[in-house]
């Protein structure tokens, strides 16, 4: 079992912002032009610019049937709120904005995020299922946003990897087999209309057109001919197909000698005008002709009646769209096996970026000027180890034993329901598993129904956190109690919150400590049900659902709201519903449990319950939470039918923070360890 599998977030957030369609019509084509950017090479620092915030990297795809943003951004930036600011700025820099449009747009984060772009690399959502241009197209826009923008190895890593999933997929399935791009498809309808020998005429050597040049050169006997506004680009081309003829655009008596005309030119006014010229030229010609047209949107749309007139056949995109997307079915299996290849590669991108991204953070970390601690820290550090005498001088004298338990342990010791904080994984011989502990509650349960009715444990406990936030470290101080046959649970409660009231009495004159802080007797603590806390925050214009953790946000606005309503910055939560607290947790029906959380100041300082001791309903919340009862059978065996017992975890960290009114954790630890801060 991989006991940090609830644990795969990545070390940066990323967003990606899609707007695409797997058919192609007139629609489609009109929304997507407004939709795009006129240089979305030139845009990237101008987009970044006018977000205003700490966006690491950007990078701008465009193809014929989607507009796509990948975004790299910082880790105290909200999704909902770096989605909407970059919904504003494409709809101001785009051509002719998306505010009409927005319902057709999808924003993915993270790790979601990650998966759309290989699919879309991949071909899994071009128009032709497969279709074997659009790599590089996905490819080339990622790598050269990557290189232009080196601060961040997020799209650089990101780009080798999709060069990596190719290869597998060109490996193990069939998804490019057959006609897997529009321009295949427009090849193979050449093929069934013309005689090989006449002459091909292809207007513009763009992807679409060197393409085309690519495939009626090698694959056919057709005579090829092609015309650009660029000169470099013929002379590139002509070095790789010495028999390809060449023309200027304006030669129209030799285009008009090709039975095939295919329109590759990018839709602008300018473009317009020459193919309506173009058309009336081809009005003096003889025979009928087949026209191609790849622009999008399409610009033969707008001259039927011309082309009608010069005996045009006109193919559009559109009408190569409506083909692609028969085979769609065709290829259904191969679609699902190109997906478990990027799920399954997943982990392998995301391990790469973090030790790309560690490497930095070390590098910069060991450039720091100083190491001294400041005279401010150093009287935090007094002022510590004062809290942490008064806590074992309270407890020893409440006849509690201290304890010290395993710091390396083979399973995760408290696998989270609703937190995404995991396990960290540590090297251990012989390929062991191993992981450092998220928290001491398995081994101080087991101390208790062993016989010591009353212990207590200060120490480490480490998480994996998905995100910096103000009160979340990688590495904290905890103190954990446990002691048995509580007689409810108020007396755990009261037991907790009773020794904040001792560590406040131990350092109040103290110049750092927070001497307005508003702590109320132990019999005027208020205390809510996580149903009332609901109808509180509901009824002060702060909507939660039921069932949901409250988390940073809720459990802030209730400290407001709970200050306002009793002058006290102390109150308690008690009874979670079962689907957010742990497996160890005693069970109240209705899907109701025997937990509680004291909030400091709007902090979660504590957290703590009455164990259950039925092993088959252990047994059950285990399996919701995913955590499989096998690996926990050396806890199982001893809790089952043992003696009532109950506890919590508190945060001392946290609590010193909260004592001494500082607003950010990390400035209440001498030596903080997030997953960016390593050294000193």
């Amino acid at each position: 079992m991989k006991n940090n599998q609830f644990y795969s977030s990545l070390p940066v957030k990323v967003g990606c912002a899609s707007l695409n369609f797997k058919k192609i019509n007139q629609d489609s084509m009109k929304i997507l032009k407004s939709a795009s950017f006129p240089d979305s090479q030139f845009l990237i620092e101008e987009f970044k610019k006018k977000l205003g915030f700490d966006i690491e990297q950007l990078a701008i795809v465009q193809k014929c049937n989607a507009v796509i943003i990948v975004i790299v951004y910082s880790q105290h930036i909200s999704t909902e709120f770096i989605k909407n600011c970059l919904f504003d700025i494409w709809d101001k820099l785009s051509c002719d904005g998306i505010v009409d449009y927005l319902n057709q747009i999808v924003f993915y984060d993270d790790d979601t995020a990650i998966k759309y772009i290989a699919e879309c690399a991949l071909g899994l959502n071009s128009v032709v299922i497969g279709d074997s241009q659009v790599f590089s197209q996905v490819n080339n826009a990622v790598q050269s946003a990557g290189q232009k923008q080196n601060n961040n190895p997020t799209l650089s890593v990101l780009s080798s990897w999709l060069s990596d999933l190719l290869a597998e997929v060109k490996e193990k399935t069939a998804i490019f087999s057959g006609n897997t791009s529009l321009e295949r498809i427009a090849v193979a309808k050449i093929i069934d209309s013309v005689e090989e020998g006449n002459k091909i005429c292809i207007l513009g050597l763009g992807m679409s057109g060197s393409l085309l040049v690519k495939i009626l050169s090698e694959d056919t006997n057709y005579v090829v001919m092609a015309a650009n506004r660029s000169t470099d680009k013929i002379s590139e081309i002509v070095k790789k197909y010495p028999k390809l003829e060449t023309l200027s655009l304006d030669n129209f008596i030799k285009i008009n000698e090709a039975q095939v005309i295919i329109f590759a030119l990018d839709n602008n006014k300018e473009i317009i005008d020459y193919y309506n010229r173009l058309v009336s030229e081809l009005i003096i010609g003889s025979g009928s002709k087949i026209m191609i047209d790849l622009s999008t949107p399409s610009v033969s749309k707008q001259n039927q009646q011309q082309q009608q007139t010069a005996g045009l056949v006109v193919v559009d995109i559109e009408d190569l769209s409506r083909e692609a997307h028969r085979a769609f079915n065709d290829r259904a299996s191969e679609i699902n096996k190109v997906k478990q290849i990027i799920n399954k590669n997943f982990v392998i991108f995301s391990e790469k970026l973090k030790e790309e991204i560690g490497k930095i953070h070390v590098a910069n970390q060991k450039f720091i000027a100083s190491s001294r601690l400041s005279p401010h820290v150093v009287d935090i550090m007094k002022i510590r180890s004062k809290m942490l005498f008064a806590i074992r001088n309270y407890l020893f004298g409440l006849n509690f034993c201290e304890i010290s338990t395993p710091y390396i342990v083979g399973v995760s010791t408290d696998p989270p329901k609703v937190d995404k904080g995991g396990a960290i994984e540590v090297v251990w011989p012989e390929g062991g598993q191993a992981f450092l502990r998220q928290s001491n509650q398995l081994y101080k349960q087991m101390m208790v129904v062993s016989g010591m009715e009353k212990v207590f444990e200060i120490g480490p406990f480490w998480r994996a956190e998905s995100e910096n936030t103000f009160r979340h470290l990688e590495e904290s101080i905890g103190l954990d109690v446990e002691f048995s046959s509580p007689k409810s649970l108020t007396e755990v409660m009261l037991l907790a919150y009773s020794i904040i009231i001792q560590v406040f009495e131990a350092i109040k004159n103290d110049a750092l400590v927070n001497s307005s802080i508003l702590l109320p007797a132990p019999d005027r603590l208020p205390v809510i049900t996580y149903m009332e806390a609901i109808e509180l925050l509901n009824n002060n214009g702060f909507p939660f659902k039921y069932g949901v953790d409250l988390g940073v946000i809720g459990e802030a606005k209730l400290g407001e709201i709970m200050k306002k309503k009793n002058n006290s910055d102390v109150f308690i939560i008690k009874h979670y519903p079962s689907n957010i607290k742990k497996f160890y947790t005693k069970q109240l029906p209705p899907f109701l449990t025997e937990t509680f959380d004291i909030i400091v100041c709007g902090w979660e300082l504590v957290s703590g319950a009455l164990r259950e001791v039925d092993r088959n309903k252990i047994e059950h919340s285990m399996k919701l939470s995913r955590a499989n009862p096998v690996d926990y059978n050396f806890y199982l065996s001893i809790i089952d039918g043992a003696v009532h017992h109950g506890g919590f975890g508190l945060g001392f960290d946290r609590l010193v923070a909260k004592l001494l009114d500082i607003d950010v954790i990390i400035d209440a630890v001498p030596f903080p360890r997030t997953f960016d801060h390593l050294i000193p």
